[in-house]
């Protein structure tokens, strides 16, 4: 079942396996910034609440998930934009 973009925004350690997989999904660039936005807030929310007591949710390392999420976006930030081809 493909994922939409709500699904990708609400859950995306759900969607893609690694941060990086977002840039190759099928999203625009501007859905990707928004998915890997998405993820580094519930990560940071998560780091949170962790140093209030509560039990960390996964097993996954959520600095090593931010610094991920960070690749992703230095990667999707050079990313240059395709250029637009006119008739003629």
């Amino acid at each position: 079942m493909p994922y939409t973009f709500e699904d990708a925004m609400s859950s995306p350690g759900d969607v893609f396996d690694r941060p990086l997989d977002v840039l190759v999904s099928s999203f625009d660039k501007t859905e990707q910034w928004a998915i890997l936005a998405s993820w580094a807030d519930q990560m940071h929310k998560r780091q949170l609440a962790t140093t209030e007591g509560m039990p960390p949710g996964t097993a996954c390392d959520p600095g090593q998930l931010l610094a991920a999420i960070a690749d992703a976006e230095r990667r999707l930030a050079c990313r240059a934009p395709i250029p637009l081809t006119t008739g003629g």
